[in-house]
């Protein structure tokens, strides 16, 4: 349903309604999932930056003298 449609709830079938509020409700799953995987593969990319620099794969030295 489109904001125009919104504004006049009244003026919908209570069914047509609950349709919209289930597929809202599906959408919100989806890029609740999608946003939970892009935060697990931030983290595992924190995580793996540093290890690089506890295990001396990476120094900021070698960051610093590329400029």
């Amino acid at each position: 349903m489109g904001d125009v449609q919104l504004a006049d709830l009244a003026a919908h079938p209570t069914a047509d309604l609950l349709a919209a509020v289930e597929r809202l409700d599906e959408h919100q799953r989806e890029v609740s999932g999608r946003r939970q995987a892009l935060q697990r593969t931030a983290d595992d990319c924190g995580a793996e930056i540093t290890r690089r620099y506890r295990e001396g794969e990476a120094r900021v030295d070698d960051l610093l003298s590329e400029r």
